[in-house]
């Protein structure tokens, strides 16, 4: 039986990740400049100058007509969940 001597590793050709030299390997992706606004609701990007309407609880955006729609048939905010009215958006 091989004894293992405590303080040496078992085996050296481990890859640790989250070794200096991997973490200096690892590129840095620069922020966004600019975040795009996206409709919670159909996914697609909201252009400028396009009615919006804002969930007055969480701040989800959409578009003016799919945030109507959704109110009605659901009556709820697609990502908070509250129960909305026609009235309060």
């Amino acid at each position: 039986m091989k004894r293992i001597k405590i303080g040496k590793p078992i085996c050296r050709g481990f890859w640790n990740p989250w070794s200096v030299e991997e973490i200096k390997k690892t590129p840095v992706i620069p922020p966004k400049p600019e975040a795009r606004q996206v409709c919670v609701i159909c996914l697609s990007e909201i252009g400028e100058g396009a009615s919006t309407t804002e969930c007055p609880y969480c701040g989800a955006i959409g578009h003016k007509n799919c945030f109507d729609e959704w109110i009605v048939l659901r009556g709820k905010c697609p990502l908070c969940r509250k129960i909305l009215t026609p009235t309060s958006t």
